[in-house]
């Protein structure tokens, strides 16, 4: 027996997903860069925060990961039309945001400028 998916379950993927994507083309372009020592700001940005390069793309590819991870849930969880799950998967999306926000608001504190 399968549950109807509500209003908010259909809306809510359409909204994240986007965002998701955004994070994980940020997030992943930004970690490769450090990863092949792009030159330019995407490249060196671990230096402005006070870490190595393995700490911060490290800290950018599981970012990335997490947010691929929400995206394939979504989908899966929409096609299954599984509301129980879409709605832990919301969940998580806003612990995740929460999360990242906080872990970016560390990062600005130690944030270092050149000169």
């Amino acid at each position: 027996m399968r549950e109807e998916l509500k209003l908010y379950h259909s809306i809510l993927p359409i909204i994240l997903i986007p965002i998701c994507l955004l994070i994980l083309v940020t997030y992943g372009w930004t970690g490769y860069a450090t990863l092949t020592e792009k030159s330019g700001l995407n490249g060196s940005y671990y230096l402005y925060y006070n870490l190595s390069m393995v700490q911060f793309y490290i800290y950018e590819f599981i970012v990335a990961f997490i947010a691929l991870a929400l995206i394939v849930a979504q989908i899966s969880y929409s096609i299954r039309k599984s509301p129980r799950h879409l709605t832990i998967t919301f969940c998580s999306f806003a612990v995740f945001i929460a999360l990242v926000i906080i872990c970016e608001i560390y990062l600005e504190s130690r944030f270092t400028g050149k000169g």
